[in-house]
């Protein structure tokens, strides 16, 4: 009888409380998933950190979720198991790619798995967190106008797709999709899933807790359609290779060795190309004091979507009563033991895997390209009286999904931004206390946009939600919402996006200080001033000249890289309708480059003295400003960056560009000492070039 004990012995595997793979298998292979994902590129678009963290107190399995973006998908592969063994939810964990079937035993039924993690084909009662829920969740995230809301929703988002992919782990599982009872006899008047636990999920839930299952080695899948990650109708999903390619302990081979048959309704893996091995139990168990031999039963298996077929050489183990079935003439039985297990979860743990991580990177597979607008600077808006606010954004998009086009859909812009206190942070950043949670604007939508795959240009309206100019940590979120069309097919309702952290708002102020002009390191004031006066050393000489009437000035910002050169009015970043001497106006403009250079022009120059006209045209490289909280070691620090106002004719300010004489920009006593003048510049009004 040493047979026999050795098979207990081989067999004595741990049993858990069976839904599908186990916890700890569920949540490890979900943490894989969103390592290997493009999670942390989509967080950084989104302005989350990998630490993170959301919805704290939304929390349902602290000792797996940290509240990172990791945390609630692993919180979401570990729920969608429910809250008890006998949770109804688990019937709905099947899905036979044969028939498209879901559970069915007796009048006990379970809608597809597919169908139940997507809701692509409608709603099913009880399923609020599937991928279409994923979808609604995340548009609401990205349009939220509160933190609380925004990390609420992108929190249930998370969990949702862990969620759905634990379903697509269960699809890598055979058992679940060869319609094969396993949840044992705890609570069959509710569920119906008689049969014993799974051995085969024991097994692995004991490896998991031991850290020896194999995670990696299989790429991210990437399929046309979520439904496909299931079932391509091709060969090519999860859930067909699992079903075609493994047996399990309610659907193992029939029939005898040398003509070895499928289970009843399900084609394969068959006898075609099966070869037997026997090997001494010695070999398999180092040391151990068994005698005897196994025999395994090995089948070809094919992967259709890397397009590879490779031999198993432990599909199935003959039972320990084969041969004395087989000298009575009886009908053979074969089983299922750790040694197949291991031979299984080596294929089909790093599978699931990669067509986990190739769900999440589908579902976030939507991108957007930000990039500035023909003005150069995303955000322009005059700065009176040390007030105003930014009601317009200008960019330019392009649709940048691997792909796939989009239709005529809906576009919304966010703005995100921290308030400031203590100081204005247009004068004073270092002294600027912002706010620890930051605040939200969202344009009104765009409809019937389609976005190219050429960048273009896109007005979003912001009066109804205006952005503060005394802010800081801004960055801001263009959101797509309608049709994504590919060569084989079209996803209606999906979402493109994409994030760009931009520098902060940055004041600064042009005007005319022509009232003053230098002879031998001395400033003059010349408003008014006689022709006696002009000539300072009495040689009959005019030695003073100013001041001027700007009819028409001009700021215009553009990439440090591209050359100065004359501009059209039309194509400036601020416009103030002129200046006389010692008038000046302020604007505030926010844009993402570290220096870029700043323009003034003035096409029609008047002298209040002589008459004379003249043209002037002058440019500076200015360096942006910096004043945001960065997350380090799970700590926000303030990060400043920027310059700081200082005194000019009455005036505080960081950044002063003035039209003034010549002679006072060529001698450095003049330059600097014009800042401190007897008259004080007077506050005029400007306005952005080509807002609405």
């Amino acid at each position: 009888m040493k047979s026999a004990n050795m098979a207990i012995v081989l067999l004595a595997i741990p049993l858990m409380s069976s839904h599908a793979y186990d916890l700890e298998t569920h949540w490890r292979m979900s943490l894989a998933a969103t390592n290997t994902s493009s999670m942390n590129a989509i967080l950084a678009m989104l302005q989350v950190g990998t630490s993170s963290k959301l919805d704290l107190g939304a929390i349902a399995r602290p000792q797996i979720n940290d509240g990172t973006a990791a945390g609630w998908i692993e919180e979401g592969s570990i729920v969608e198991d429910g809250d008890s063994d006998c949770d109804p939810r688990v019937r709905n964990h099947f899905y036979n790619p044969l028939n498209n079937a879901g559970y069915l035993r007796g009048v006990i039924e379970g809608a597809p798995s597919v169908d139940w993690g997507l809701e692509d084909r409608g709603s099913i009662a009880g399923q609020e967190n599937s991928y279409a829920d994923a979808r609604n969740l995340f548009w609401s995230a990205l349009t939220a106008t509160t933190e609380a809301d925004r990390q609420r929703n992108l929190a249930l988002m998370l969990r949702s797709i862990g969620q759905v992919i634990h379903l697509i782990q269960d699809a890598a599982q055979p058992q679940h999709t060869r319609n094969d009872s396993h949840a044992g006899l705890t609570c069959p008047l509710t569920l119906g899933l008689f049969g014993p636990k799974s051995l085969y999920e024991g097994y692995a839930e004991a490896l998991a807790q031991t850290g020896q299952l194999p995670y990696s080695g299989y790429a991210n899948v990437s399929l046309p359609r979520p439904r496909d990650y299931w079932d391509d109708e091709v060969g090519r999903g999860i859930a067909e290779f699992s079903n075609r390619n493994f047996v399990s302990a309610g659907t193992n081979f029939l029939g005898p060795p040398d003509d070895l048959e499928p289970a009843p309704g399900l084609p394969s893996p068959n006898g075609a190309g099966a070869r037997t091995d026997t090997v001494d139990i010695q070999e398999l168990m180092p040391g151990t004091s068994l005698r005897g031999t196994m025999t395994f039963i090995g089948t070809l298996y094919d992967d259709a979507y890397v397009q590879q077929a490779d031999f198993n050489a432990r599909t199935s183990t003959y039972s320990i009563f084969t041969a004395d079935l087989a000298a009575r003439r009886l009908p053979p039985r074969y089983t299922l033991n750790r040694f197949n297990f291991d031979a299984a979860l080596a294929l089909l743990i790093p599978r699931a895997v990669g067509y986990s991580a190739g769900m999440i990177d589908h579902f976030f597979r939507g991108t957007l390209e930000i990039a500035p607008p023909d003005r150069f600077s995303y955000l322009v808006a005059p700065y009176q009286d040390g007030n105003g606010q930014f009601t317009q954004l200008k960019v330019k998009v392009r649709n940048t999904t691997p792909d796939a086009d989009t239709g005529a859909g809906t576009v919304r812009a966010v703005v995100r931004y921290r308030e400031a206190h203590l100081t204005d942070p247009l004068l004073y950043p270092a002294f600027a206390s912002l706010d620890s949670e930051p605040s939200y604007a969202v344009s009104k939508p765009i409809e019937n946009v389609s976005i190219g795959r050429e960048l273009q240009a896109l007005d979003f309206d912001f009066s109804e939600s205006p952005i503060p100019l005394k802010v800081g940590d801004v960055s801001l979120i263009v959101a797509f919402r309608g049709p994504l069309v590919g060569q084989t097919f079209t996803e209606n309702d999906a979402i493109a996006f994409g994030g760009k952290d931009v520098f902060e708002p940055q004041l600064i102020d042009f005007g005319n200080s022509t009232d003053y002009d230098c002879y031998q390191s001395t400033l003059y004031d010349v408003a008014g001033a006689t022709a006696q006066s002009r000539d300072v050393n009495r040689d009959g000489r005019q030695d003073l000249f100013g001041p001027v009437t700007e009819i028409g000035s001009y700021v215009k910002l553009q990439s440090s890289q591209t050359p100065a050169d004359w501009f059209a009015p039309d194509a400036a970043s601020f416009a103030s309708p002129g200046f006389g001497y010692a008038e000046f106006a302020r604007f505030v403009a926010v844009q993402d480059q570290p220096q870029y250079l700043l323009m003034t022009e003035s096409l029609n120059i008047v002298d209040d003295y002589s008459g004379d006209f003249s043209q002037h045209l002058a440019w500076f490289i200015i360096g942006r400003s910096i004043n945001r909280l960065v997350e380090q070691d799970g700590k926000l620090v303030h990060e400043v960056s920027a310059y700081s106002a200082g005194a000019y004719r009455g005036t505080e300010t960081p950044l002063h560009t003035d039209l003034v004489n010549s002679n006072v920009y060529a001698n450095e006593a003049c330059r600097n000492g014009i800042a401190s003048v007897g008259r004080p510049m007077r506050e005029t009004t400007g306005s952005p070039v080509g807002n609405d």
